[in-house]
């Protein structure tokens, strides 16, 4: 769909393979600019957290098994997207990594930082073919704080209410 809305771009005279083997963030920032004259600025949002969340699925994927804590997991503490252990700075009751953003609010924002890496492509896209690539943007729908508590919020049985 893309070699036909977009016919002229230099991106087809580079070989397939060389794009594959392009790291992901990369590739985004050099396809998108390739296709619609426009691309991602890295250290802007949502690049900035696509970035992050690229780099976290690399060392979950990759992970070898110590406890030491990737250089982005406290300013994820800090914005509530992972957890930390009351004892985290003694050293003890500490717990791996990877399992303090296993938590909604981590999924929460993975999730939302995906949604929020495909409308911005869409909007790259020039205005006169933005429809044609109304797909991208099809079901990416952020997940609101308000979703998550109607979603975890347990009815009351019959019994108590009688």
């Amino acid at each position: 769909m893309a070699r036909a809305a977009f016919s002229e771009s230099p991106l087809w005279s580079i070989r397939d393979d060389t794009v594959e083997k392009m790291e992901l963030k990369t590739k985004l920032i050099v396809v998108s600019h390739l296709l619609f004259g426009s691309s991602f600025r890295e250290g802007v949002a949502p690049f900035q957290d696509f970035s992050t969340l690229v780099r976290i699925r690399n060392d979950v994927t990759h992970w070898k098994m110590d406890f030491a804590e990737p250089k982005y997991l406290p300013p994820l503490v800090q914005r509530g997207i992972a957890i930390s252990h009351p004892d985290s700075k003694s050293g003890h009751g500490d717990y791996p990594w990877p399992s303090k953003l296993s938590t909604l609010q981590g999924i929460r924002w993975a999730h939302n930082v995906a949604c929020q890496i495909l409308r911005a492509l869409h909007q790259l896209v020039p205005a006169e073919k933005q429809t044609e690539f109304d797909f991208l943007i099809a079901g990416a729908e952020e997940i609101s704080e308000q979703a998550i508590e109607k979603a975890l919020a347990i009815p009351h049985s019959p019994i108590e209410n009688a």
